[in-house]
């Protein structure tokens, strides 16, 4: 919230259909509440590795495991909310997939949903008020992996 780097992940979820999944944040969230957002993000703990935190952000946030988990880039994350907190990330961004229920964390989301990538990047160039940041930002990136 100060500004000090730190590392994180960001998962996106495709089930077998090929279809990738978004969760809506809670309305309460100090960062982002009611914004549309990818599968799963995480702050790394101390010593953990990028691929270990991913992991464990889908089965604590979203009470999964991921299959074929692949890393796809890096994203250099500085920000500056409403709110004064400053983001100041370096990020591994992987794809997964899933094919069982997805259990929410509860207090963290409102929704989720699985949508078509391609309509997913329409919706966000036509609405970016509806989308996380950070989300937003990531979005070439998003382009690279429609399957």
């Amino acid at each position: 919230s100060k500004g000090l780097r730190h590392k994180g992940v960001y998962l996106i979820l495709f089930n077998k259909e090929g279809l990738i999944f978004v969760q809506k944040r809670v309305k309460d969230k100090d960062i982002g509440p009611s914004k549309w957002d990818f599968g799963a993000a995480e702050h790394l703990q101390p010593n953990e590795k990028y691929r270990d935190a991913v992991l464990r952000g889908a089965k604590e946030e979203l009470g999964t495991k991921v299959r074929n988990l692949k890393f796809v880039g890096e994203t250099d994350w500085k920000y500056k909310y409403q709110t004064g907190e400053i983001d100041n990330e370096l990020n591994h961004i992987f794809t997964g997939e899933i094919n069982e229920e997805i259990k929410f964390q509860e207090g963290e989301v409102e929704e989720g949903k699985w949508v078509d990538l391609k309509e997913l990047l329409q919706e966000m160039d036509k609405k970016p008020e509806k989308f996380a940041p950070w989300f937003l930002a990531i979005k070439e990136k998003l382009e690279k992996v429609i399957p």
